[in-house]
């Protein structure tokens, strides 16, 4: 079984217990973070330039203890034909969300950048994941709604909660989905130096 072993602090700028569950699950030590980045909307239509900006600037203004270590930031979109499906702004968004997606298939996508303080170098990479929906009628959809589990979630869904119901298969990375694109991590943090995996 692989070892991983850390070579430096490792920062989380999130509040996510998603995004903390599944470094704990892959045994990432790491200490959670906030980030003093005011987040501004993602624009209608998706843009990875923009998206890639939001990443950035929530590990550019992470509040760390030192310089020392790599800060981790992300940004997770659902994405319909073109355009943004983030986190819903009340019962009726979200179940407007839902209702577009249901019988059909939606990207997933990740913007991942790591900081090194120390060096000032920013890492950035996309990860995507597409998510075929199942055909759900509306009943189900408003009932899911009431549960107010797809209230913090870009989509207006969880996949690894009650949501899983609404999907019929995805094409990639589970994790990605969740919050975190966990492989694609791993690999950026070696690239780095921050961790050893043996």
């Amino acid at each position: 079984m692989p070892i991983l072993k850390s070579l430096c602090p490792i920062y989380l700028a999130s509040s996510s217990p998603r995004r903390s569950d599944l470094l704990r699950e892959f045994d990432i030590p790491f200490t959670c973070v906030e980030s003093s980045y005011e987040e501004t909307p993602m624009p209608f239509f998706y843009d990875h330039q923009v998206h890639d900006e939001i990443s950035r600037n929530k590990a550019l203004n992470a509040v760390i203890p030192e310089k020392n270590g790599v800060v981790i930031a992300a940004d997770t979109v659902g994405v319909l034909d073109g355009c943004v499906l983030g986190k819903p702004k009340d019962d009726a968004d979200a179940f407007s969300m839902l209702s577009k997606m249901s019988g059909r298939c939606h990207d997933v996508i990740t913007s991942l950048t790591l900081y090194d303080p120390k060096r000032g170098t920013l890492t950035t990479s996309h990860k995507s994941t597409l998510v075929y929906f199942k055909k759900t009628d509306d009943s189900a959809l408003r009932e899911y709604v009431a549960s107010g589990e797809p209230m913090d979630k870009a989509g207006s869904y969880g996949i690894q909660g009650i949501g899983r119901f609404l999907i019929d298969h995805i094409d990639g990375d589970y994790t990605n989905v969740v919050g975190l694109p966990m492989f694609r991590l791993l690999d950026m943090l070696q690239d780095l130096g921050a961790i050893v995996i043996y």
